[in-house]
């Protein structure tokens, strides 16, 4: 006999908006369970996020009622996680245990039921996460056999659990099935009871599927293929109808089986985030080499040595996650002694998505990112203001110069141009500086080989994406503000925003010689200007943060000349309303624009208005400027191909060669707060 152990994970990130949420409710979550619950002899495992429970609670209560009956009938088992969805091995440890019990105690108080299986978030193992684990109540997890096959495990013997242990204590730990994972539900059902007919041939005692939610009615075409064309329907009575499978709850195989061994296993993820999680150059080798070895018929026995990156090196390939989680720690390590209901917006700025990007993974979504920081920054106006202090944050090597008002969050880079990274409001929660610079991704390249069978529908990992070139811009540096250029000529903004200019010094990438003042930092760095050779030259810049205004000045002098290169100071910018046409661009009090724009105007103040979210940013300078305005957008994959991506509203000050002396203040505010 084999016991079928099916369950779905469904998640919606913090963040994320209604109507996709809505979306995703009407066409997969509520579908699937109401077809189930006309099954009550097929007994399977759930888990909704914490930002789902949230909204259907709010939403589709009735919703509740549905789970509720089928776990006293005992068909249905909750699995939990940590409540707002975060990778464990990426959090403080405390933290760990406080979002795994939120989430046990809203489920025995929603559903009354006791969950002691985890289901963990991005199939991400990390040895060092077993014994919060074990001390938050989990019995047992789930991780894909890949995680196996890396240890050294034959796949033959990975149909039941194994243990693992943390000084003396015991954790399951049952390996998904990779193949079920990709029959179900993309195959036809037959090719599904044909595989668990060769199990039970095999005599093997459970057949192990557990996978996204999404997968039976989000995914391009699935909807139609799993609903409307019957494929759950007979997929549940196919199942039903074999003598030789029963269905069970993980619960239910754990208490009555015994385990198949010991097992230690090493830190990774599902295969394709070994991929995603690679620099892309690596990425693309991965690529290539899997490819040769499908062509030559010998990856799937390979495959077990076949290892990439781990999610970790997300933080490593992508510098604004890094910032966006070591300030995330920050918080977590001023706020260790306060109390765990006082700490949800810090839990809720460590759910996963914005912190990576593969398939999934939403760190190329603007929403996602202002909906982390928005919640940092909430959990952030119960620290002590105001202050003024170095500190490694992004723990890099270097020092950061970290500033909290009343009013603002800042940070300032001196290793990296002196530029201005950070510029959050604690009134409006908002960190108008989560901007992304646009990189290589090694899909870009459009190497990727897909195939799949006539027959079922495609999964998202077997659609070709094409990629239009054209829309391809690499930016050489981040996207702060208050970065220093010298530039060849006075482009036009078109071209500032194709990254087609010709820098000259060696100012907005280098370390600049630094020393603190009381509500601000003294910045200077002697560098030069290459037009034809070196022309030495230094800048003098001087942030100031006052304690009583949203703003940040800065005040330059440049004692010397450039030649003919023109002096340029770029800022960069993301508003929360990212898409919206109805955004405004205001020039010396007059409407030049919106953000999706590109601009070349000449005046003293600009004001990027935001009039969807009420908020702006206005940029003053002292002398009389030509600003270049242009809109920044990523092109990124996802679940349905290709996207365009509006960032942030880029902006440059031309002030024209240095002839002497040069002097200028630049006022960033806050209008409102």
């Amino acid at each position: 006999m084999v016991n079928l152990l099916f369950g779905i994970h469904c998640h919606q990130p913090v963040g994320n908006f209604d109507y996709v949420i809505k979306h995703a409710f009407e066409k997969s979550y509520k579908p699937f369970l109401e077809t189930l619950y006309n099954y009550p002899d097929f007994k399977f495992s759930i888990h909704y996020t914490g930002p789902l429970l949230e909204w259907i609670e709010q939403n589709e209560p009735e919703f509740f009622e549905i789970i509720r009956e089928m776990v006293s009938r005992k068909q249905v088992e909750i699995f939990v996680s940590g409540f707002y969805e975060p990778v464990l091995a990426s959090i403080p440890e405390n933290d760990r245990e406080a979002q795994i019990l939120i989430a046990r105690e809203y489920v025995i108080r929603k559903f009354h039921y006791m969950p002691d299986g985890l289901w963990l978030t991005e199939r991400v193992w990390d040895p060092s996460i077993v014994k919060s684990l074990i001390k938050s109540g989990i019995n047992y997890v789930l991780v894909d056999d890949f995680h196996f096959l890396s240890a050294g495990f034959d796949k033959a013997n990975l149909h039941g659990y194994y243990l693992t242990e943390s000084e003396g204590q015991t954790l399951g730990i049952f390996p998904i099935d990779e193949k079920l994972r990709y029959l179900t539900p993309f195959r036809p059902v037959d090719e599904t009871l044909k595989y668990l007919k060769e199990l039970h041939e095999s005599q093997k005692e459970a057949a192990i599927i557990f996978d996204d939610g999404e997968k039976f009615g989000i995914w391009p075409g699935t909807h139609d293929w799993v609903y409307k064309k019957g494929w759950l329907k007979k997929f549940i009575e196919g199942i039903l109808s074999l003598e030789f499978v029963q269905t069970s709850t993980y619960r239910e195989f754990f208490e009555s089986h015994k385990p198949l061994g010991r097992a230690y296993l090493p830190t990774a993820s599902y295969f394709e985030m070994s991929e995603w999680s690679l620099m892309p150059e690596k990425a693309l080798k991965f690529v290539e080499f899997v490819n040769r070895l499908k062509s030559e018929g010998i990856f799937e026995e390979n495959k077990i040595f076949v290892r990439g990156g781990i999610w970790q090196n997300f933080l490593v390939k992508y510098s604004e996650a890094n910032r966006m989680h070591k300030k995330m720690v920050y918080i977590s390590g001023e706020l260790k002694d306060t109390p765990v209901e006082e700490k949800i917006p810090l839990y809720r700025a460590q759910c996963n998505d914005a912190y990576w990007h593969g398939i999934f993974g939403g760190l190329y979504l603007p929403h996602l990112r202002h909906a982390n920081y928005s919640n940092l920054l909430k959990a952030e106006r119960n620290l002590p203001a105001p202050i003024f202090e170095e500190i490694d944050i992004d723990c890099d090597g270097f020092y950061e110069i970290y500033a909290r008002t009343k009013f603002i969050v800042a940070q300032i880079k001196p290793s990296y141009g002196g530029a201005l990274t950070e510029f959050s409001s604690l009134k409006q929660a908002l960190n108008f500086q989560d901007t992304l610079m646009r990189r290589f991704e090694h899909y870009h390249k459009g190497l990727k080989e897909t195939h799949h069978s006539e027959s079922g529908v495609a999964s998202i990992h077997e659609m070709p994406k094409k990629v239009d070139r054209k829309k391809l811009i690499y930016d050489w540096s981040e996207k702060f503000s208050l970065l220093d250029h010298f530039i060849e000529d006075s482009p036009e903004a078109k071209s500032l925003a194709r990254v087609e200019f010709k820098e000259l010094g060696d100012f907005v990438n280098q370390p600049y010689e630094y020393f603190m003042e009381k509500n601000g930092v003294k910045l200077h760095r002697s560098g030069g200007v290459f037009d034809g050779g070196k022309r030495p030259i230094e800048i003098e810049k001087e942030i100031t943060i006052p304690l009583e205004r949203p703003e940040v000045i800065a005040k330059y002098r440049i004692p010397g000349r450039s030649g003919n290169a023109v002096f340029a100071v770029e800022f960069n910018f993301s508003m929360p309303s990212a898409d919206s046409k109805e955004s405004r661009i205001i020039l010396d009090g007059k409407i030049i624009g919106n953000f999706h724009d590109i601009l070349d105007a000449r005046g003293h103040e600009l004001i990027l208005d935001d009039t969807v979210f009420n908020t702006a940013v206005k940029l003053r300078s002292e002398r009389e400027t030509v600003f270049r305005i242009f809109p920044v957008y990523t092109v990124s994959q996802s679940e349905s191909g290709l996207d365009y991506t509006y960032q942030e509203t880029g902006i440059f000050m031309l002030f024209g060669p240095v002839e002497g002396i040069f002097e200028n203040t630049i006022t960033i505010s806050i209008p409102g707060g």
